[in-house]
């Protein structure tokens, strides 16, 4: 009998091509390297926030890495300081992952929060922003809350 074959996804999120789109365009006049950082804290209807920043934490590491992966030459001027931002994002338990240009980061333990959801950028008459479409919610409730519910 043959072997059935089961494919996991490989990033905890994903981002929909407008949401990298809109990112993008807000990094353009960066230096390279900025992240996108999402996270969850305390607070809303469900114990939980979400939360997304730029972070400058891991700058020079990330850039060293969009280097490589552009198949460009990255700078030796910061390679020592590049190499040991890339060794704090073990130690600190991040995970990066790559969407186009765009690193996100993230918690080992955000990301099982994250799991499977999927950050979309909207825009219509009424209203911009991210939508955070996430399957580990478990409920929802009407209490007219900006925060999600779950």
């Amino acid at each position: 009998m043959p072997q059935k074959t089961v494919r996991r996804p490989t990033h905890a999120i994903t981002l929909t091509d407008a949401a990298v789109a809109k990112i993008e365009e807000w990094l353009r006049d960066e230096e390279p390297g900025l992240a996108l950082h999402i996270f969850v804290e305390p607070g809303g209807c469900s114990g939980l926030r979400y939360k997304m920043m730029f972070s400058d934490q891991y700058r020079k590491g990330l850039a060293r890495t969009l280097a490589e992966r552009n198949g460009q030459v990255p700078s030796q001027a910061d390679e020592a300081e590049a190499k040991a931002q890339l060794a704090a994002l073990v130690t600190d338990t991040m995970t990066v992952q790559w969407f186009g240009s765009v690193p996100l980061i993230m918690s080992m333990e955000d990301r099982k929060q994250f799991h499977g959801a999927r950050i979309d950028y909207v825009e219509d008459l009424n209203n911009w922003g991210f939508a955070i479409d996430n399957p580990n919610l478990q409920a929802s409730c009407a209490c007219s809350s900006d925060e999600p519910c779950g």
